[in-house]
């Protein structure tokens, strides 16, 4: 996971407005399968898929965004041109990039609790218990990536299944109940 330059030191405040143009999916389904739809479009001349970065303009090379900067590229339609950080969005959408986050690490607890602000039931659990951290989870570059998305696509049948259980067991996102 060498990169071919330094590690850039980024702002984290800029005085332009961010775009946002709507909300982002209330499942982790939906938030997981926003993030894989929206790295499919990405360039490869623009961008380079790199986990410890979020979405990172270079000068001289191209902008590095995580699972989570894949979103905030294409759904949220920020220019690779710009630093961004989830925090720089409104409350909603930066507590959702964050759990697109915790998603990539296999975090699926602190995924499904952030979401749904309280603990899972038994049942939906069992079902968290049984999901495995995805392949690759810190990459760097294309290649890794793909791999990365791969495993990731392959949950979503599981994640569909546990936000199911979710809402008939009266669970709802936090930004549905508000």
């Amino acid at each position: 996971m060498d990169r071919p330059y330094p590690r850039p030191v980024a702002t984290a405040r800029t005085s332009q407005p961010v775009s946002e143009p709507s909300p982002l999916p209330d499942t982790l389904a939906g938030l997981l399968e926003c993030a894989l739809d929206d790295a499919s479009t990405l360039d490869i001349a623009t961008y380079i898929p790199y986990s410890g970065n979020w979405h990172t303009r270079r000068r001289d090379y191209p902008c590095e965004v995580c699972l989570a900067g894949c979103i905030i590229a294409a759904t949220l339609n920020n220019p690779p041109t710009r630093t961004l950080i989830p925090d720089m969005f409104s409350t909603d959408t930066e507590q959702k990039l964050d759990i697109v986050d915790s998603m990539r690490l296999g975090d699926w607890r602190g995924a499904f609790k952030c979401l749904y602000q309280q603990d899972p039931t038994a049942e939906i659990s069992r079902k968290i218990f049984h999901l495995p951290i995805p392949h690759l989870c810190h990459f760097y570059g294309w290649i890794e990536f793909n791999k990365h998305l791969r495993s990731l696509t392959a949950l979503l049948p599981q994640l569909r299944e546990i936000d199911a259980l979710a809402a008939a067991a009266g669970i709802v996102s936090f930004s549905h109940s508000s």
